[in-house]
């Protein structure tokens, strides 16, 4: 299972020598947008006063500056800036578990057999 993860995240930083990952459409601004407020220990940020100005997809101005997303993703991106320095890091590590509980999932529903089942097990 550990093995499993680490795979994912060495493919990952594989990739990341290639091309750093940075925001590119609203709904990745939004997320960042959310782990910023997090990292900051914070729920929602004041309205700006200029709002009007500022308006965008996925982003509420009213009542109050925040993302419109669930806190999951943003918490995920918060705790890898935060230890790491870098949201990107949180979605690794994310992605990594993702697959590790995946594989553990699965192998509470089928049974190991046969030659494989004795290898992986």
């Amino acid at each position: 299972m550990l093995a499993l993860a680490l795979c994912r995240s060495c493919c990952d930083l594989a990739l990341l020598a290639r091309s750093a990952p940075t925001p590119s459409g609203s709904d990745d601004f939004s997320y960042w947008l959310l782990a910023d407020t997090l990292r900051h220990f914070r729920l929602a940020n004041p309205a700006h006063p200029m709002r009007q100005f500022f308006e965008t997809v996925f982003v509420l101005q009213e009542p109050s500056y925040s993302s419109i997303f669930p806190l999951g993703q943003g918490l995920a991106m918060a705790a890898g800036w935060l230890v790491f320095g870098h949201p990107w890091a949180g979605v690794l590590l994310s992605a990594a578990a993702a697959c590790a509980l995946t594989y553990w999932m699965l192998r509470a529903w089928t049974t190991p057999g046969g030659r494989w089942g004795r290898l992986l097990a």
